[in-house]
């Protein structure tokens, strides 16, 4: 490909951006212009290609400025997003001494109430932590951090827990996507009953990452967990509650929801259109997932290493559609 024409999509691709930037207030106006930038991506990948549909690493340039330009998109969340949460609530303090007399929500409540204050705490200026609200924050990148604070937690009431994570395509030989990608949350075993206590699950929620027109772009790995999770009634109430509350019991019906938003994440367009017609759904069952995070094994034993992860070819045909029939 010539300088020049890289040069010119260089350019196509910043004026995209630099609209973005100046219409902050209008989310149909940038949904609109996301799409067409979604789509310009697909039109211009061919020319990258060679004639087994492989992208030349070159393309890798405009998927750069594509994520620039995602980054200028305005903190909006694709489900309600309303944690449960105040800080000057006055808990009544637990403690190993009296844990015992305790009933299990009130204790995995006490737990999210206190790690959330922390969270509070290092996002606010001037000591303002009351006037913080986590439901309109960018939690990405904090899961480790947050899930560190509730593991001490846990461990400072006598708590057995640990810290476990996904990776991609819960699989820990190599990094689909090269690197990152990963996301860390605690289980926590209380009395008779265990959660799952996810306090940055909202980071997955973002309009940024969450546009089904990012499918089928080579080099980039498709939607965010969130996506999915809207697509059926009970996924959205689950997550929901999941953002509000800041845990889960652990139960077959809930690790399934938990987990597939995040197995049906690392696949890419490929996937799709060779798994037409389009079906946003997985085989596993919570025993499958259970196996996953033991690293017992993984999404790789059980579907092709190309649907995989970042896309490394063109679509057949660059105009087919990944909208998905929401129940």
């Amino acid at each position: 490909m010539s300088f020049l024409k890289d040069y010119k999509y260089q350019r196509e691709i910043i004026a995209y951006r630099e609209y973005i930037k100046e219409h902050q207030t209008n989310l149909d106006d940038i949904h609109r212009k996301m799409n067409d930038l979604y789509k310009f991506m697909k039109n211009i990948a061919p020319e990258y290609a060679n004639k087994s549909g492989f992208v030349d690493a070159d393309y890798r340039m405009f998927v750069n400025l594509l994520y620039k330009t995602e980054k200028c998109l305005p903190i909006q969340f694709i489900l309600k997003n309303e944690p449960d949460f105040n800080f000057t609530k006055n808990f009544v303090k637990i403690s190993p001494e009296v844990i015992k007399d305790k009933d299990e929500i009130e204790i995995v409540e006490y737990i999210v109430h206190r790690v959330r204050s922390f969270m509070a705490a290092s996002f606010c200026h001037d000591h303002d932590e009351a006037n913080v609200d986590l439901g309109k924050v960018d939690l990405l990148d904090c899961c480790a951090e947050a899930s560190g604070k509730v593991y001490f937690v846990c461990c400072a009431l006598g708590l057995y827990s640990r810290d476990a994570t996904i990776t991609p395509a819960f699989y820990d030989e190599r990094n689909i996507y090269e690197k990152g990608n990963n996301h860390v949350f605690v289980a926590v075993q209380i009395g008779a009953r265990q959660f799952v206590i996810d306090l940055t699950y909202s980071q997955f929620f973002q309009i940024k990452n969450n546009n089904y027109n990012r499918l089928g772009i080579p080099f980039l790995g498709g939607c965010a967990p969130g996506f999915y999770m809207t697509l059926n009634e009970e996924r959205r109430a689950f997550a929901e509650n999941l953002m509000r509350k800041g845990y889960f019991e652990v139960t077959k019906e809930n690790v399934k929801l938990y987990f597939d938003g995040f197995a049906m994440s690392y696949r890419n367009g490929l996937y799709y259109e060779d798994m037409f017609p389009i079906i946003y759904q997985t085989d596993y069952e919570a025993e499958d997932y259970l196996k996953f995070i033991a690293k017992e094994d993984h999404q790789l034993n059980h579907e092709k290493r190309l649907y995989l992860g970042r896309q490394k070819k063109i679509l057949k045909n660059p105009e087919m559609s990944f909208r998905p029939h929401i129940q």
